[in-house]
């Protein structure tokens, strides 16, 4: 995701907090003032992230869920 200026930086994560949780203007302005001297010297602010895909099953009828069970689970990057 590229962000061209520091408004963007700061919005989106009001809109999504679970991708950066905790961030304030507050408490991280001088991390803010860091990709605003990014974004103005490079003309954008590159972040990446990597976002996992999960698959599960329901457990079939009579099966006991104290012994285990069928709930699988795979990681896409």
């Amino acid at each position: 995701m590229e962000f061209f200026d520091i408004g963007a930086v700061t919005w989106i994560p009001r809109k999504c907090p679970w991708w950066v949780p905790g961030l304030s203007v507050d408490t991280h302005h001088a991390q803010q003032l860091e990709v605003d001297r990014i974004i103005r010297r490079d003309g954008a602010f590159v972040a990446h992230s990597t976002r996992h895909l999960l698959q599960a099953r329901r457990r079939e009828t009579g099966v006991d869920a104290t012994q285990g069970g069928c709930l699988r689970s795979t990681a896409h990057c």
